[in-house]
């Protein structure tokens, strides 16, 4: 009987170390996500899309590149780390010039991000998400 009463005090304990787990990473350490949906296409030709719907390179030929870039600023805490991460079938196509790197109240950086199509990439449209991820430090 005791050994019941044990296993049921140890099974409590970890359902209330596991919820309160889930509620300190939810809001004291991820302060948000922000998903940016991107496209490339890959032709002969070389066009621009200034659409503002998700983050465009345009047309971009076989060994060619494009370039773009985003805003970002931390208006609400006085110190987060900003991760970015790429999730698509052509992320080794996609480099970006900062990544880890932490944002003071109020402070603003530029982001660029680069393609490079292989030269042996497949002519068509590619897609993908860039994920940016804001924690506290």
């Amino acid at each position: 009987m005791e050994k019941k009463k044990v296993i049921f005090l140890f099974s409590g304990i970890a359902i209330v170390i596991f919820f309160l787990f889930i509620f300190f990473y939810n809001f004291f350490f991820v302060l948000g996500v922000k998903n940016i949906d991107f496209s490339i296409k890959v032709g002969d030709t070389i066009g621009l899309n200034v659409d503002t719907d998700k983050l465009y390179f345009g047309t971009v030929p076989r060994g060619g590149t494009a370039d773009r870039g985003i805003l970002v600023k931390n208006e609400e805490h006085s110190l987060v780390k900003t991760n970015i991460k790429v999730q698509s079938d052509i992320k080794d196509w996609l480099y970006v010039n900062n990544n880890n790197f932490f944002l003071k109240k109020d402070e603003k950086k530029d982001i660029n991000f680069k393609v490079k199509v292989p030269l042996d990439a497949e002519y068509g449209e590619y897609d993908g998400q860039i994920i940016l991820i804001f924690t506290r430090f």
